[in-house]
């Protein structure tokens, strides 16, 4: 077609690109139009058309009257598989005039096969159309059907009435017939029925991923021509109804439809569910009437709310129970009005992928002109069903464009998930969570308003489940090289990206995390890698409309924690977090700025100048510093009980000092204490490697439970005797992580046992919590203190008292805080049965945008 040319520069202005186009059309007088049209490589964004052609002829017949010539048009498409797309060549060829045709048209898929194929004639001259179709099979979704051999339908001009039949009869399964009669002169009657379609044999036409077998008679009766009203009758059922391969099952319905006096319309429907009525409509529709135009019932019979799970998102969420109620219908089809009242018996809401099962209220939703009202409705969780999530308020004008929400969602110490482990392979969360909510929703549906507090409370400790490693997800070369076809992008616009918005939805909430809270993550799936922390904050999360999602604050991890993490050639590796780190948002959610230390205490020996060696205890650090979006891991090295190396190191580059501290981890041997492969200790290696696999398979085994075990060797180089310490360190939580028990102890071994009468436990520490923030604790405890220089080795026992808190000066620690006290003025409202109609006073709960919901009384 060439590149200069108004046609091109036309079509790249739609985003169309054509390799070639070619046209060659004559005419004459004795063979009248003739020639042809072709195309090839036309592409559409994705689609792609290798060849289209188009042969155009004329055929002149000697009748002895009427006309004499016909068009005939021969067409083809070719496409090849590109991508997701399958290829496809598609063949017709039709044969025209002005009294009648004949079409034959093919579909083959890719590899030559005949998906669809079928032949008819028609005529539109006379006092009917007719259609016929030829031969004794059609083909439809690679599925053969036989035809009737006297197959014809007609469609009478006069007063457009249906006759004839056709009935198709499937070589495997399946049958359709369609008769038109007219018994009754004057009466039209058409009979369509359907039986034993299987519904995922048609996916080819467009269908979903759907499965089942259908089975349906719709009968149509109207007298005289189309001005007049029909009469419409049906029976339709699918049995073992599939949705993406997820179970439905049965399903039954039948209809029925009939004006009456022309001033009205009565139709009545009811589906069923697995042999039992679910649901039914009972109604009447008056055109004439503007106001209130349509009256009637819908009536639920324990209707399943398990059919909306195939629909929900990836079977995370689920749905189970029944629902009952009757509800009057009235007003517009547009803005039809609901009055009346739905319960539900045994519903559960799953939020499977948290871990989450809340059990919904039995109460009944009452509706009324379209308004729903929450009389403390109540979401109780399977943990703690003593409590719930409570919903007060109403929405209004539900069923239009204009509806409106106020309603206030509260809580209080609710134990909204308790699982110790995951009972699912794609749950993201388990352990325990305990808040308090206090939350309002006012405003348009379109654009509704949320303002309050949600408190995470003193005993909760879950762990969220990645899928993800972010600290290896840069290391990844999968998609080093990536081959990328430019011609798919020529004619395409670059998609920007726009961020995840939810409309109109305004959000503002404060967070509040108590100081003894404990979050982790599993960084693997088997949570071999993990980060555990305590800690707290106040964060304030926002949401405006149309715009992006942010936070602000700081997340202090007070507490400390524990970070397991498999790092290349090292192995897993256990570090202590240091309780001055912290998570700070200023902007997007997703990428807070980090200030993080952990430290893995590792005891090597180090060989000086003069050829002694003495055992040195070094701390190994991960430091992080940047945000998240740019993190780096960095690692330092220190020895603070030795100061001749701890200045050794201090001479140290930081390069210098994380090419260290990535060998003692791997190694157990502080490598720049010496030089050259004297000082290697194949010992000393063996005993890291020994000691993390021992800690590594305590942890699978004791999960839940902190255990440490450690093995230190003296090999005696240093002038002391030959001796090996065993070293264990064992904690437990109980009471929601308010009562925590420490043991701790060391057994040596060797000729150089410096303490016979030793006992077994060391260290044992009982700590409670004695308030629910997190900031007072008792402890009683017994240690062997043996690093005090002048009294030598011995015991201590004692009680202890701890406070924590943030002060901004010494005279905030000796004052009170203040209690908040709020008045909760719709814990016990509207638990009464719901009358309509009343003559006396009634209670309902105002929303305000800003505030918390107020009585206001109201007579009716």
């Amino acid at each position: 077609m060439g590149k200069d040319n108004p046609l091109r520069y036309y079509l790249a202005e739609q985003r169309i690109a054509v390799g070639s186009l070619t046209a060659n059309l004559a005419t004459s007088p004795q063979e009248g139009i003739s020639g042809s049209v072709g195309l090839s490589d036309l592409r559409v964004d994705t689609l792609r058309i290798n060849a289209a052609q188009l042969n155009i002829s004329t055929e002149r017949t000697a009748i002895a009257r009427g006309d004499s010539m016909s068009l005939a048009l021969f067409g083809t498409v070719m496409k090849s598989h590109f991508r997701e797309q399958e290829g496809f060549t598609i063949n017709t060829d039709l044969r025209t005039s002005l009294q009648g045709g004949h079409l034959d048209v093919s579909y083959q898929d890719e590899r030559g096969q005949t998906v669809h194929a079928a032949e008819a004639s028609g005529s539109w001259s006379g006092e009917a159309y007719q259609l016929h179709f030829l031969g004794d099979r059609l083909r439809i979704a690679s599925n053969d059907y036989a035809i009737n051999p006297d197959n014809l339908l007609s469609l009478r001009k006069r007063d457009n009435f249906l006759l004839g039949s056709l009935k198709l009869t499937g070589e495997k399964r399946g049958e359709f017939s369609l008769q038109g009669t007219e018994d009754t002169p004057g009466v039209q009657d058409i009979l369509l029925s359907i039986s034993n379609l299987h519904l995922e044999d048609y996916r080819s036409l467009g269908l979903p991923d759907v499965g089942g077998i259908f089975f349906g008679d719709v009968h149509y009766q109207r007298k005289g021509d189309l001005s007049q009203q029909p009469t419409i009758s049906g029976d339709l059922s699918i049995s073992d109804l599939r949705y993406e391969d997820k179970k439905l099952g049965h399903f039954t319905s039948s209809l029925f439809y009939e004006p009456r006096s022309g001033d009205s319309h009565y139709i009545t429907g009811e589906i069923g569910y697995n042999g039992q009525p679910a649901m039914s409509i009972d109604g009447i529709y008056y055109p004439r009437e503007k106001v209130s135009p349509l009256k009637g019932t819908l009536t639920l019979t324990s209707f399943p709310l398990e059919l909306a799970n195939p629909f929900l998102a990836e079977n995370s969420t689920t749905l189970a129970g029944t629902a009952d109620g009757s509800i009057r219908l009235s007003g517009k089809l547009t803005e039809p009005l609901l009055s009346g009242q739905m319960h539900l018996n045994k519903g559960m809401l799953n939020l499977n992928a948290y871990g989450t099962h809340l059990a919904l209220d039995s109460i009944p939703v009452r509706m009324e002109g379209s308004d729903i009202f929450f009389d403390h409705y109540a979401l109780r969780p399977s943990g703690d069903p003593k409590k719930a999530i409570y919903i007060d308020g109403s929405i209004r004008k539900s069923t239009t464009p204009q509806a409106t929400a106020s309603l206030r969602i509260t809580s209080d110490e609710l134990t909204l998930l308790d699982e110790p482990r995951p009972t699912r392979d794609d749950q993201l969360l388990y352990g325990k969570i305990i808040a308090s909510t206090r939350m309002v929703a006012t405003g348009p549906l379109t654009s509704l308003r949320v303002r309050g507090s949600v408190n995470v409370l003193s005993g909760t400790n879950c762990t969220y489940v990645m899928r993800e490693d972010p600290l290896t997800a840069s290391q990844q070369t999968d998609q080093l090289v990536q081959f990328i076809d430019f011609s798919d992008t020529l004619f395409t616009k670059k998609v920007e990206v726009a961020p995840t918005s939810l409309g109109g939805l305004d959000v503002n909430l404060t967070i509040n995390v108590d100081p003894s809270v404990r979050i982790g993550a599993d960084l693997t799936a088997g949570g071999t890698d993990y980060v555990h922390a305590q800690g707290g904050g106040t964060l304030h999360f926002t949401y405006p409309p149309y715009g992006e999602m942010s936070m602000t604050g700081r997340y202090e991890m007070s507490g400390g924690g524990e970070l397991s993490y498999t790092l290349p050639v090292v192995g897993n590796k256990r570090f202590s977090i240091d309780p001055t780190s912290t998570l700070t948002w200023t902007g997007p959610i997703s990428n807070p700025y980090l200030n993080f230390s952990a430290v893995n205490k590792v005891k090597a020996t180090v060989s000086s100048s003069s050829e002694n060696s003495q055992r040195v205890n070094f701390n190994v650090s991960i430091l992080i510093k940047d945000y998240v979006s740019k993190m780096n891991l960095s690692f330092g090295i220190s020895a603070p009980e030795n100061l001749s190396v701890q200045n050794s190191i201090s001479t140290m580059t930081k390069e210098e000092q994380s090419k260290q501290a990535i060998a003692l981890m791997a190694t157990g041997m502080y490598l720049a204490g010496g030089s050259g492969a004297g000082n290697l200790d194949l010992n000393s290696a063996l005993t890291s490697l020994l000691q993390s696999q021992i800690n590594k398979t305590a942890g699978k085994l004791l999960q839940g439970t902190d255990l440490n075990l450690g093995v230190d060797h003296y090999d005696g180089s240093s002038g002391e005797a030959a001796r090996t310490d065993f070293t264990y360190s064992f904690s437990r939580r109980f009471y929601n992580d308010r009562i925590r028990i420490i043991v701790g102890g060391k057994v040596q071994s060797g000729a150089g046992v410096t303490n016979q009468g030793q006992t077994f436990l060391d260290n044992v520490s009982l700590q409670y919590q004695l308030d629910k923030s997190g900031e007072q604790y008792l402890s009683l405890y017994h240690k062997l203190v043996t690093d005090n220089v002048l009294e030598g080795e011995f015991s201590e026992t004692g009680v202890g008292y701890v406070i924590r808190r943030k002060m901004s000066s010494l005279l905030d620690l000796f004052r009170r805080k203040r209690k908040k006290t709020t008045t909760d003025t719709t814990t016990t409202l509207f638990r009464q049965a719901w009358k309509p109609r009343l003559d006396t006073l009634s209670t309902q709960p105002s929303l305000t945008s800003d505030s918390m919901p107020t009585l206001r009384y109201q007579a009716k």
